[in-house]
């Protein structure tokens, strides 16, 4: 260190100490004419990030309720509860006996109607040749072909009704509609089932992917909404799921719906977000937050937070003028983002803002400005002492 820095490091040391003693140090030292050290951080422009939270909840992308869809008892639960399931996996058997009857029976009936039918087809087109020939008369051919008519709509009539047996028979299998985790069993085996009644007898959930639903304010939104507008350049934003425990979930999200309105009575609108889960590790019904975050790729006019004053509403900055004095000057700020806050107006890059000391200082006042650097120096000086 330069023998002319130890100075200003040292006379720096002295009137800080001095600075720490109370007021009346101050007031002396200020009538001494000595300039008090104070911390300060230069006016730059920076690329910052936002970041924002809501609470949120999981909810599964689709759940499907099981219901039995024929009457019978309940022959076979074919899988272990709250276990995962593949698509079309076999989960309940109904006992088929009686549906397995039902169809024999549609199956004869068709028979019987299709020999009738054969005979009545046979009739007409005898009748049809005689009709021809004079042998017989119009009223005996329609008479025939009425008869072919009818056996012909038994035959459908037989063969739609054999359909919904065969039907009725597949749904004693149950299979999972879709891939997910199946919860409890609601009916035990041997249970009577769809007597009279879908029964309830299981729910399968997706879980890859897990939809995370949240609710942001009238005012985020607007403000959201009038930003992605006159900042169309600003990346997509990165969306982070916070688990209960504080870690950060290992996927990103991404947006998948936002709801048409706001909520009248909560002044809200509710969005959605989509997380993969290939571990299925998130599970419906779970709280967690969301962080979503913008880089923006402006650089934006920006000082420390401790820098901004307060009085009734107006904000301003201590920055050091010409000679090392005090100037106060007025801002407008903007966002807040990694302990630094956006100046809208009131200072120009390159100027040095107080972010220490503006307690002890006014304006017009003669101040030692000090870095943080500057000021860690002074105190490993001091330490030494």
């Amino acid at each position: 260190m330069s023998s002319r820095l130890s100075c200003i490091v040292l006379m720096s040391l002295f009137l800080f100490a001095l600075a720490g003693c109370g007021s009346d140090s101050e007031q002396k030292a200020a009538q001494e004419g000595q300039a008090l050290p104070v911390t300060v951080a230069k006016v730059e422009k920076r690329k910052l990030e936002f970041s924002n939270e809501w609470v949120g909840q999981t909810r599964a992308k689709d759940s499907v309720e099981i219901r039995a869809r024929v009457s019978g008892f309940l022959k076979e639960i074919a899988f272990k509860e709250g276990s995962d399931v593949e698509k079309d996996q076999l989960l309940f058997v109904i006992d088929p006996k009686d549906v397995a009857q039902a169809v024999r029976e549609a199956e004869a009936l068709l028979q019987k109607d299709k020999a009738a039918l054969t005979l009545a087809v046979k009739d007409e087109h005898r009748f049809r040749t005689l009709l021809k020939q004079d042998a017989v008369s119009q009223e005996e051919y329609d008479s025939k072909l009425a008869d072919m008519k009818q056996l012909q709509a038994a035959v459908d009539q037989s063969k739609a009704t054999l359909d919904d047996r065969k039907l009725q028979l597949s749904y004693t299998e149950i299979r999972s509609p879709l891939a997910g985790r199946i919860g409890k069993a609601q009916v035990k085996a041997g249970s009577l089932v769809g007597d009279g009644e879908n029964t309830l007898l299981a729910t399968v959930s997706s879980i890859d992917p897990m939809y995370v639903n949240f609710s942001i304010s009238e005012a985020d939104y607007v403000r959201y909404a009038r930003r992605n507008k006159e900042r169309p350049d600003e990346d997509n934003p990165e969306i982070e799921l916070i688990l209960v425990d504080g870690d950060t979930y290992g996927h990103p999200g991404e947006f998948d719906m936002a709801v048409p309105e706001i909520d009248s009575q909560t002044g809200t609108l509710t969005l959605r977000v989509s997380f993969p889960n290939p571990d299925g590790l998130l599970l419906p019904g779970q709280f967690a937050k969301i962080r979503v975050t913008v880089k923006t790729p402006k650089a934006w006019m920006v000082v420390p937070e401790e820098a901004i004053m307060s009085v009734q509403g107006v904000k301003s900055v201590y920055v050091i003028g010409a000679e090392n004095k005090v100037e106060q000057k007025n801002v407008e700020t903007g966002q807040h983002s990694e302990g630094l806050v956006v100046i809208k107006k009131g200072l120009e890059e390159g100027q040095a803002a107080v972010v220490q000391g503006q307690q002890k200082v006014r304006p017009g006042m003669k101040v030692t400005p000090l870095t943080a650097e500057q000021l860690r120096q002074l105190r490993e000086q001091q330490a030494k002492k």
